[in-house]
């Protein structure tokens, strides 16, 4: 059984693995015309910064800054498909910031558009309420700081491990979607089996 630090410098390998498959391929990064794809790649880089920073807060054992970073990093691989999908004004109201994510329908809608089984509705109705509590300072975050006897962060490694882990694989849907979207094959399929090996039983 790997320990709450290891598992969270193999996320972090895991992620600069991912992110390497696209910053490799040079020109893509940049900027270019194109309806869409600037953005897709602003929010592929965000995701990975918001992850990145969640580890090293964890990595700290600053727990609660992890734990309100994940809301951030699903919301931002969930509007890089609506770009893709590239539906009614959604890119022109991200655009201008006044899109907001309607966590009880986009689920359905993307999984609709992109042929998920259903994966995204189903992950957003059982995490919707933490994700909220954890990133507004709700009561999510609050109960990790008090057991009865006194005040101070108490977060459960197995806890924390999957905090990490489902986070991963917000990270790991952006990366399929941006080498997809992009038709890198190759890229594609390595990024699968890199998601296959970081989820591989230990």
């Amino acid at each position: 059984m790997r320990t709450v630090l290891e598992e969270i410098n193999r996320a972090g390998k895991f992620a600069d693995s991912l992110q390497d498959l696209i910053v490799d391929k040079g020109s893509v990064t940049v900027l270019h015309a194109g309806h869409g794809d600037p953005l897709l790649l602003m929010y592929w880089s965000l995701c990975f910064d918001l992850y990145k920073g969640m580890l090293t807060a964890m990595r700290e054992k600053f727990y609660s800054a992890g734990f309100a970073l994940l809301r951030p990093i699903v919301e931002s691989q969930l509007r890089a498909h609506l770009i893709v999908r590239n539906a009614n004004d959604d890119i022109a109201r991200i655009r201008d910031d006044t899109y907001r994510v309607n966590f009880d329908t986009i689920g359905a809608e993307i999984d609709a558009h992109f042929g998920l089984e259903g994966y995204t509705a189903t992950f957003l109705r059982m995490h919707t309420p933490d994700l909220h509590s954890f990133t507004h300072s709700g009561f999510a975050q609050l109960v990790r700081h008090f057991d009865g006897d006194g005040v101070g962060a108490r977060y459960d490694e197995e806890e924390i491990i999957g905090k990490v882990y489902q986070a991963a694989s917000s990270v790991f849907m952006l990366n399929t979607l941006v080498t997809k979207h992009f038709n890198y094959e190759a890229e594609w399929k390595r990024t699968g089996e890199l998601f296959e090996e970081f989820n591989r039983p230990h």
